[in-house]
């Protein structure tokens, strides 16, 4: 297969000190991560290229990484950085056929799960891992999961969820307070303030769609490439 990187958006022209300096560590991560490549050491050329987007943020880092993560068939992994690539308006033809192929292979290997939290939930999980309130598409291993909702610390309902590659799940929690009168009848002496009961209900709605498996092709190769932020095309 190919990795492609394209030019690195210069970002900030403030010439801030920060800025220069994170740039300069994203960069010899980077050159790290394609001497990893060129010794077809991909799990380690996936972590540099990692550490290398966790300074500076740029689609040749961002795609090097998504290339390493699917060749090491790390698809759960790869799909975000792929889905946030398939969104940038200033990759290069041949960078975005690439995202893709990758892209649709991954789809194809791993399972889906869009969680749509209503009602008192303040915070969602997945298998014990906090998910981001505005993480709408949450990739994850083909199998069997469990989804928390939480109210304040305590868990309100919790949900288990089987997910085949290729399929998408959505699930729906949702909270509905219903409130409940102990006694309806009207006290005509000495009226008290009767407590109310809230219930809580909650659904879970699983939609799943089934997906067309398609094909993983390597290819071997040489690499070739600049080690900088502007690489041009590495090859394996």
């Amino acid at each position: 297969s190919e990795l492609h990187a394209q030019a690195a958006a210069d970002g900030s022209t403030d010439g801030s000190t920060d800025e220069e300096t994170n740039r300069t560590r994203a960069r010899a991560l980077f050159r790290e991560g394609v001497d990893h490549v060129e010794a077809r050491d991909l799990a380690a050329a996936a972590t540099a290229f990692e550490a290398a987007l966790g300074f500076h943020d740029a689609p040749s880092i961002r795609f090097n990484l998504a290339s390493a993560l699917f060749e090491l068939d790390r698809f759960t992994a790869a799909y975000p950085h792929l889905v946030q690539l398939q969104e940038t308006a200033e990759l290069e033809a041949v960078m975005a056929r690439s995202v893709r192929r990758m892209l649709d292979r991954s789809t194809a290997r791993i399972g889906r799960l869009t969680i749509r939290a209503s009602g008192s939930i303040d915070e969602v999980s997945l298998d014990g891992e906090v998910l981001p309130a505005d993480q709408e598409v949450t990739p994850v291993e083909p199998g069997s999961h469990v989804v928390e909702g939480r109210v304040a610390d305590e868990v309100a309902v919790r949900r288990e969820v089987a997910v085949a590659a290729g399929e998408r799940a959505i699930v729906d929690l949702t909270l509905v307070r219903i409130e409940e009168a102990q006694d309806p009848l009207p006290i005509v002496e000495t009226p008290s303030r009767v407590g109310r009961r809230v219930g809580i209900i909650a659904a879970v709605v699983a939609v799943v769609a089934a997906g067309v498996v398609l094909g993983v092709v390597l290819a071997g190769g040489e690499v070739e490439g600049q080690c900088d932020l502007n690489p041009g095309r590495l090859r394996w």
